[in-house]
């Protein structure tokens, strides 16, 4: 859940980065400051001048939330977290950040963001008080070219309208019998035979995220896209894909254009 602030005047900004790159410019004529890292250095100046800016114009906070603890503005974070992505392993850098707390705060680029990692506190927000937790204007403009203004990327009465119509399709009755189940069943647990066989790892997530969605699709549509497929099908490839840019993009807040 991100709390979002009021905006930092552009042309303060536009001020700021004008004096810097003077001042970067004056040091490499000098053969004082390497381009590359007087580069950097000047992304991490701006990053945290403009949350400590954006900070101070929010709303008065609440009760404290422990702090999330990092080195370079988060850099170390953030770097983590793209190395996990790459290796496959996003579990393992959770894991490493509930290790400081089950509920932590921390600010990327002037937002406020609280991580929730405590069951109870995703169960409430997922399950008890959803409506209570809408997606915001971020998640609506990141995911929109991909989900329109579905369900997923709806709130309010737009949400509410959408869930009445699809609720009833998703009731337990509606899904006994369906042949297309056992089929797709059958295909799990063909992959578990072979990779236990083979002695593999196996990436439960990603296996039952591909099963749901064929069974859903297969339910819905009168037939799957048939993600449990190996190797993935170019449409399941390409659905992959847009997550993933969707997902980056949410990351970036007002910047998602970049």
């Amino acid at each position: 859940m991100s709390a979002q602030v009021s905006s930092v005047s552009p042309s303060l900004v536009t001020n700021v980065v004008t004096l810097l790159r003077q001042r970067q410019k004056a040091l490499i004529k000098r053969g004082k400051a390497n381009p590359a890292m007087s580069m950097l250095a000047l992304t991490a100046i701006l990053y945290f001048w403009l949350g400590r800016m954006r900070s101070k114009k929010g709303p008065p906070r609440g009760k404290a939330i422990p702090h999330l603890k990092s080195k370079l503005f988060m850099i170390d974070v953030a770097y983590a977290y793209v190395k996990a992505r790459a290796d496959g392993d996003e579990l393992k850098w959770v894991q490493g950040l509930s290790k400081q707390g089950l509920t932590l705060t921390t600010e990327v680029i002037g937002h406020c963001l609280i991580l929730a990692f405590e069951p109870s506190s995703v169960q409430h927000i997922l399950v008890k008080n959803f409506e209570n937790y809408p997606k915001g204007p971020a998640f609506h403009k990141a995911f929109f070219p991909f989900m329109g203004t579905g369900i997923f990327n709806a709130d309010g009465a737009a949400w509410k309208n959408q869930r009445a119509l699809a609720r009833p399709h998703f009731q337990v009755t509606e899904y006994k019998g369906a042949a297309h189940i056992e089929t797709q069943i059958d295909q799990v647990f063909g992959i578990l035979d072979k990779s236990i066989a083979a002695g593999e790892v196996i990436d439960a997530q990603d296996l039952w995220s591909r099963y749901t969605i064929d069974t859903a699709t297969g339910f819905l549509f009168g037939d799957c896209i048939n993600a449990l497929d190996v190797p993935q099908s170019k449409f399941v490839s390409a659905f992959n894909y847009t997550q993933k840019v969707c997902g980056w993009k949410i990351r970036l807040c007002d910047y998602q254009s970049l």
